[in-house]
């Protein structure tokens, strides 16, 4: 009978990327020995070396974390996994890639080992390579070695590895264990040639993926902050955007090939043949050649990026002025009349559109949060010249178990926790939240929400409205000041003296505009992909419009209407007043931040989007819907059939748009409550089934009170209808008003027992009188 045998691998993490076409280059892995005593010499057995292989050379694929990789497209599951630090070693970039494009790749060499011992201060980082570690059996290394790539340039040698923990704080004592590590040792003939490739520069992608990689794993901050102190390769001028196309026209079909090649060539232990190894080799020398040769000095280092050599720094404004006018005239001498052309062409067109790109970050991760992500996600992937594919999703941590029920229950794991961020990205499904759904690879699921959403232009909030200040106040100063916002929270903030809207609460916290995104959408329903709609509110402000903007299903008001002229960094609330909060105008190097932006991030053929200017209509809607969909589910309860549910509704849908134009004048719209998805069809579906209507019918069915239901079957959540009538009812009777508002009215009365559930076509028939 066989033993299991178990492999540990040390990878410098790494963000999963799609369409990465250097999968498995350079990549460091650490492989303890078995974690029996069997040590033999038989397939599964084999010595280490040669279980290991060598890996030298360009490879298609995916470039991914391991974890990622592990459990996408290669069906490995790691069995445990741990941060750790190799004190030997130090992180370089000196293994070569393609010039201009993608300069180098990550690789490791040793450091002068420190005097003192293998721990370091807390806070500090002395230098030494961090990684992590996961433990696979046996067989699936096997699968790893054969799908990595192949190469026979990789020299195994034995290094001390310490665990250490995730996060700030100072390290625990852990005791080092060996293991061995692949390393690829530089290729040149000479010192010279060495030298001649020191001090490269990753490309922006490639130390993207590093950064990213390190921060969702939990490596120490401070080895995160050296990795952003990294610079990367840069193109300052047009020479060298010029001599990049000309070199990928050259050598990309060649590569391209290659890349094909290797998967059916390599071996199981993911060595090519010698001689076709020894043609990559050749190949990859060749094309650094011709770089140095020709290439570098016609259009500039493809390396490292190039300075701009103005010596008259010092020099006063009109000199340098002067200076470069006349260099610009000697350029024009010697500059071909095409090449002029390009140079004077300008960026955005030079670079197909806009040159930059919104970048998403969706600020929950529930079960709406995870469906949101998703849409969002998708979107970002179809339309990548407006937006960056990456979609940043933050998680509240908590340590999960995986049910036995699910397709990602490891017998060998069992009932071990695990963090909901790891389990996120490694099996792409929120498995506590909305499980049975799988979520596109590019959502990465981040612990932090200061850096989820650092450099985000989008950003889409969708948490409990009890968290909404606490989170402001955490990522308050940490998000662009031109950032915009969609707040997916149903419901409104109602006290004995005000109305406020979500979006406005968070856009007044962040100093930021914030639309807003509701209707008939039950989460599971649209995760499922089964057809429905929703609407978004987003009045663009108008520094950032560049284009009027479509208002479907919200005209603008009637001309009867005064609204205040807003200053130039100001906006209109949904009052109609000016602001409190000065904007920040978006850049124009970004697309238009207007309806179609937004409804190009969310639309999908399964989720139709009506984009409208009323966002205290649509804001409105999703919460005293909930009032109403209590009524309903009361008289359902006592059995009084569809015709009496209709009536509530009826009158329901009455009171919404009263209260609205009351309280928030001609801004708010009647077409927003009976025309798009946020008025009457969320109405419907809310009366029809929603958690407000169930809970209400069981509490007349069973004869105990809407409170007791929900501590039964809600497990510790709160329903918002209840609060939401408290609080409008509150508001109202502070202004006289209930007599206004008589099914808002008798659904509070009927809660705090002072009316009856037969009482309702008593109370409500006030209405019908006036």
């Amino acid at each position: 009978m066989s033993q299991k045998l178990s492999w540990l691998i040390l990878e410098i993490p790494r963000r999963h990327e799609i369409g990465d076409v250097t999968r498995g280059r350079n990549r460091i892995k650490l492989v303890m020995r078995p974690v029996n005593d069997n040590h033999g010499q038989k397939r599964g057995n084999r010595p280490i070396s040669n279980v290991l292989g060598d890996q030298r050379g360009v490879e298609g694929g995916t470039s991914s974390t391991l974890s990622a990789t592990f459990l996408g497209m290669r069906g490995i599951r790691p069995l445990s996994q741990v941060n750790v630090s190799v004190p030997d070693l130090r992180l370089t970039f000196d293994l070569r890639g393609v010039p201009y494009w993608e300069p180098c790749f990550a690789n490791v060499d040793f450091r002068d080992l420190p005097e003192k011992d293998y721990g370091q201060a807390s806070g500090e980082w002395d230098g030494r390579l961090m990684g992590v570690v996961y433990e696979v059996t046996l067989s699936d290394f096997g699968v790893i070695m054969r799908t990595e790539g192949a190469g026979s340039n990789y020299r195994e040698m034995t290094v001390p590895c310490i665990p250490i923990k995730s996060g700030p704080g100072p390290q625990d004592d852990a005791r080092p264990f060996q293991a061995r590590t692949l390393r690829a040792p530089q290729q040149a003939s000479s010192g010279k040639d060495i030298n001649r490739h020191a001090g490269a520069q990753p490309s922006r992608r490639y130390l993207k993926l590093l950064r990213d990689g390190a921060r969702e794993h939990g490596l120490p901050e401070s080895y995160q902050r050296y990795l952003r102190s990294l610079q990367p390769y840069t193109i300052t001028h047009w020479r060298q955007r010029l001599g990049r196309c000309l070199l990928l026209l050259i050598w990309a079909p060649m590569l391209l090939v290659f890349l094909k090649v290797t998967g059916f060539f390599v071996d199981e232990t993911g060595k090519l043949p010698t001689g076709l190894a020894t043609v990559m080799s050749m190949w990859l020398n060749l094309m650094w050649r011709s770089y140095e040769a020709m290439f570098k000095p016609v259009f500039g280092d493809g390396e490292r990026t190039e300075t701009v050599n103005d010596d008259d720094m010092d020099a006063s404004e009109g000199h340098r002025r002067r200076l470069r006018s006349r260099r610009r005239r000697r350029r024009m001498f010697r500059v071909p009349l095409l090449l002029r052309f390009f140079h004077k062409m300008p960026a955005p067109l030079l670079l197909g559109g806009h040159v930059r790109k919104h970048k998403v970050t969706i600020v929950g991760s529930g079960n709406w949060g995870s469906t949101i992500a998703k849409i969002v996600a998708e979107n970002t992937r179809t339309h990548k010249d407006i937006f960056e594919e990456t979609v940043q999703m933050w998680v509240f941590e908590e340590n999960v178990v995986i049910p036995p029920g699910s397709k990602h229950y490891d017998a060998a794991v069992g009932q071990q926790p695990q963090k909901l961020t790891s389990i996120i990205n490694s099996f792409h499904e929120n498995v506590k939240y909305l499980p049975g759904v799988t979520l596109p690879p590019n959502i990465v699921a981040n612990p932090s929400i200061v850096d989820a959403v650092r450099d985000s232009t989008i950003l889409i909030f969708n948490l409990p409205h009890q968290f909404i200040e606490n989170v402001c106040d955490q990522i308050r100063g940490h998000i662009l000041p031109y950032a915009r916002g969609i707040s997916c929270i149903k419901g409104v903030n109602v006290s004995d003296d005000a109305v406020s809207l979500f979006s406005e609460w968070i856009g007044d916290g962040l100093n930021i505009y914030v639309g807003a995104l509701s209707g008939a959408n039950i989460a599971n329903e649209i995760a499922a992909e089964k057809w429905s709609e929703t609407t978004i509110a987003y009045d663009p402000p108008p520094m950032d419009s560049r284009a009027p903007s479509p208002r479907s299903g919200s005209p603008l008001p009637s001309p009867g209407i005064i609204l205040t002229e807003a200053p130039a960094n100001h906006h209109r609330d949904a009052r109609g007043r000016t602001s409190k909060t000065r904007l920040t105008p978006v850049p124009a190097q970004y697309p238009p931040l207007e309806h179609e932006c937004f409804r190009l991030l969310f639309h999908r053929p399964y989720f139709h989007v009506q984009m409208v200017s009323d966002v205290a209509g649509v804001s409105l809607g999703g919460a005293l819907k909930n009032i109403v969909a209590l009524a309903a589910g009361f008289v359902d309860g006592r059995g009084w059939g569809d015709n009496a549910k209709a009536a509530i509704m009826r009158i329901g849908l009455m009171e919404m748009v009263k209260f609205g134009k009351e309280f928030f004048g001609e801004t708010v719209q009647s077409s927003t409550f009976t025309e798009t998805s946020a008025g009457v069809a969320d109405l419907i579906t809310s009366c029809s089934g929603g958690r407000n209507f169930r809970c209400a019918r069981k509490a007349v069915d069973k004869g105990i009170s809407v409170d007791e239901v929900e501590k039964q079957d809600l497990n510790g959540q709160k329903l918002q209808g209840t609060t939401t009538a408290y609080e409008v009812n509150s508001f109202l009777q502070r202004r006289g008003l209930e007599k206004d508002y008589p099914l808002f009215t008798a659904v509070n009365d009927i809660l705090r027992g002072k009316k009856q559930v037969d009482d309702i076509p008593h109370l409500v028939a006030v209405m019908d009188e006036d």
